[in-house]
């Protein structure tokens, strides 16, 4: 008899099947009602978990830029975990236009004027079946994001998760945090142009003084 030891990568292959879907991100934007379409969309743009989108501060919010500038603390580790600049899709910041608070701090607050970390969660567990998401996790619309930004660039997908900064060098000394990384803007659009969210970013090349000598030659101006 042949038996499968478990841990052996078929475990990774069942989870890679609870991705969510760009059919099925945009049935919950286009269904959920306000501000759990908002949620959704955040958890994908940014990488964002409940924490974070309980925790989003009217500072955080660069909407006429069309960006979020925000540190995670979840580990409460403030000198390791990076400033990421996410870049936002068009509908994004609709949406994050349409739903934001009057509350003098926090971004999101439920209907009795607190935080939301725990109240996103209720509803999801209370009302995902009757809007035919029942098989989703809330949690996995991160991971697809990580997964597709990887799959562009795959060494974003750390700096789109936000997670703690693993090196000397970006701890202690290559400040950048808070602005924008070109590689961490393209993966991102290139995942939201997947989901029909955005157009892809445009495409760019490096000329060589070579080929520059040889557009000279030729009389074009660069």
């Amino acid at each position: 008899a042949f038996n499968v030891i478990d841990g052996t990568g078929r475990k990774r292959e069942e989870k890679k099947l609870l991705l969510w879907t760009p059919e099925e991100v945009k049935k919950a934007i286009d269904d959920l009602p306000a501000p759990y379409n908002c949620y959704v969309i955040l958890m994908l743009n940014c990488g964002f978990r409940h924490q974070d989108i309980s925790e989003m501060q009217h500072i955080d919010l660069r909407l006429n830029q069309k960006r979020i500038v925000i540190q995670r603390n979840k580990l409460k580790q403030q000198d390791k975990a990076p400033v990421i600049a996410y870049p936002l899709w068009d509908k994004t910041v609709e949406l994050i236009r349409e739903n934001i608070s009057d509350h003098p701090k926090y971004v999101y607050t439920n209907e009795r004027g607190g935080q939301v970390r725990g109240a996103i969660k209720t509803w999801w567990k209370r009302n995902k079946d009757n809007y035919g998401l029942g098989h989703k996790r809330l949690d996995f619309l991160r991971k697809t994001g990580s997964t597709f930004v990887a799959r562009h660039n795959i060494d974003m997908d750390e700096f789109y998760l936000g997670e703690t900064l693993k090196t000397i060098a970006k701890i202690n000394y290559s400040f950048i945090d808070g602005e924008p990384l070109r590689d961490l803007d393209d993966a991102i659009m290139m995942m939201g142009s997947r989901f029909g969210l955005c157009e892809p970013p445009h495409k760019t090349i490096t000329l060589t003084p070579d080929m520059l000598a040889k557009l000279e030659s030729a009389g074009i101006e660069v």
